[in-house]
């Protein structure tokens, strides 16, 4: 099944392609509304309601095996937004559209929850200075994924089911050459 992200623009729901890459916060233009596929309406009441206990159980299950970032879930408070196509973080709420948490699986669904929890985690929001918000988005991506692979990889773990339970998105951004990079150098490499 192709991915597909579902976006709200003037009150809209929108059913689009997937963009080739999964990132924090990309807001619907009006170029995007031209390309459009599909209108559907707002997910039901009953099933928004689903996938906040879709989170909750991923919430639950990312303190159980991994506390340090369990405890980071904690901090950030789940929001429904359908102008945002996957999901973002202000650093107090962990924003997310429900078709696109919907669409994952659980493991896939957990590695973002954490992706999440990680850009306040390392300070990112702060961080950005005056670089390019897109280019250092993708900076910060490459170092909280290279973070969250070798916390998987890792072989002292002694608890298999740790791994069992995060699987990186398809498209999400990674390469083993900014394994144990900063966001500011994966940024000026």
């Amino acid at each position: 099944m192709k991915q597909k992200q579902v976006v709200k623009y003037k009150g809209e729901i929108l059913i689009m392609p997937a963009t080739k890459r999964i990132t924090a916060t990309k807001r619907i233009t009006a170029e995007d509304v031209e390309k459009k596929k599909v209108v559907t309406k707002k997910m039901s009441e009953s099933d928004e309601a689903r996938v906040m206990d879709d989170l909750c159980r991923s919430r639950c299950q990312i303190t159980i095996y991994y506390p340090f970032f369990g405890v980071l879930t904690l901090a950030l408070e789940p929001t429904i937004d359908y102008t945002i196509d996957t999901a973002a973080t202000d650093g107090k709420k962990f924003m997310f559209n429900p078709y696109f948490i919907d669409a994952l699986s659980e493991p896939e669904r957990n590695w973002i929850v954490i992706h999440e929890v990680m850009h306040p985690a390392l300070k990112h929001l702060w961080r950005r200075n005056n670089r390019q918000h897109e280019k250092w988005n993708y900076a910060c991506d490459y170092a909280i994924h290279s973070i969250i692979m070798q916390m998987v990889n890792d072989s002292t773990m002694s608890n298999s089911r740790k791994v069992d339970i995060l699987t990186m998105p398809k498209n999400c951004l990674y390469d083993s050459k900014y394994d144990n990079m900063s966001a500011e150098q994966i940024y000026d490499a």
